[in-house]
């Protein structure tokens, strides 16, 4: 046996130094045959992002209660950002659908929009370009619509300051903020806008009362026109903050109103809080138009240091789901990345 073992291991050394003769002599043959060809790659230019994950689902979401991990197998907290076209992107601004008449009161969970609970808030703000507060979520927009009538408030004086006066709320999981906004009959583009200062929680009534005597309790918010917009709306001419009750947190927004021509966005007089949509109310740009607290999630312009092909960056998303909303599933709703590249 030994010597078979030997013998095997001498064929095999055998022909591995025939192979390799074989091969340095054929290389020596060719050695002259060498061709090489040039190559070269022109790119189109292309703007393209890419958002993973591309669907976010939330079970069993207690209302009030904010959730920032998805249903999906991995449980993500983070969507990801990336440039995957071939130009240099210069702005990121983000859109959400949301419910076209009031789906509170009506019984069907059918009726509320996804979307429109959705918030967000950059993963890391220190990086070049990403804006916004990383310490807190905010709703990228949302719509809340004006009531017909509610028993809790008292408007007071101002009732007679304006030919029409609207009352609403501005919801934020357990905390509910009244607002009262003064207008003309025939627009809401311009006016005056009331805030509580104090949330009403379950256990807490907060601010109702928008009686003139009581102004300690409301902050006031001129409305003016919003600027370059297809339809008339109103926005408020200083940021609005929201300082919760029932969480250390502050919520800040522009507000914007619309009470006459609805045109193919909501049926019903509403107002919108923008905080990361630029083109809220069809407007061109917020941010650099009549906006105080909207800002794009991602800008660079006039810097230079732009989101580079094959570069990304992280966005937190959370949904929030107000107290009133009914059990069951609610309409898919739509989170929409808007991108524009570097000129």
């Amino acid at each position: 046996m030994k010597k078979q073992a030997f013998t095997g291991a001498a064929t095999a050394l055998f022909v591995l130094a025939l192979t390799v003769g074989m091969a340095t002599t054929g290389a020596a043959e060719t050695d002259d045959d060498n061709e090489t060809s040039d190559v070269n790659v022109t790119v189109a230019t292309s703007t393209a992002l890419d958002v993973k994950p591309d669907q976010l689902t939330y079970e069993n979401v207690q209302v009030g209660e904010r959730v920032n991990e998805t249903d999906n197998s991995h449980g993500f907290q983070t969507l990801k950002v990336e440039n995957t076209g071939s130009e240099d992107i210069q702005r990121v601004w983000l859109e959400t659908t949301y419910p076209n008449t009031n789906p509170f009161g009506t019984g069907d969970e059918a009726d509320h929009d996804s979307g429109n609970f959705l918030q967000v808030k950059p993963t890391d703000a220190s990086v070049t370009g990403v804006e916004g507060n990383e310490s807190v979520y905010h709703y990228i927009q949302r719509v809340e619509y004006f009531e017909e009538d509610n028993p809790l408030v008292d408007l007071g004086d101002f009732a007679d300051e304006y030919d029409t006066v609207e009352v609403g709320r501005v919801r934020f999981g357990n905390d509910e903020f009244y607002v009262a906004l003064g207008h003309s009959d025939t627009t809401c583009e311009t006016g005056e806008l009331r805030v509580a200062n104090t949330a009403t929680t379950p256990d807490n009534l907060g601010t109702t009362d928008f009686d003139s005597s009581n102004d300690g309790e409301w902050t006031n918010y001129s409305i003016s026109g919003a600027g370059s917009t297809s339809e008339t709306y109103g926005i408020t001419e200083s940021e609005v903050t929201f300082d919760r009750e029932t969480v250390d947190e502050t919520q800040t927004y522009d507000i914007m109103s619309q009470c006459d021509s609805h045109g193919d966005g909501p049926q019903e007089d509403h107002m919108i809080l923008t905080r990361y949509n630029v083109e809220a109310g069809t407007a061109d740009n917020l941010e650099d138009d009549s906006g105080d607290a909207v800002q794009e999630i991602f800008d660079t312009s006039g810097s230079g240091d732009d989101l580079y092909p094959g570069q990304h960056f992280g966005i937190d998303a959370a949904v929030q789901v107000p107290r009133g909303v009914p059990a069951g599933e609610l309409t898919e709703g739509t989170l929409t990345v808007y991108s524009q590249a570097a000129p």
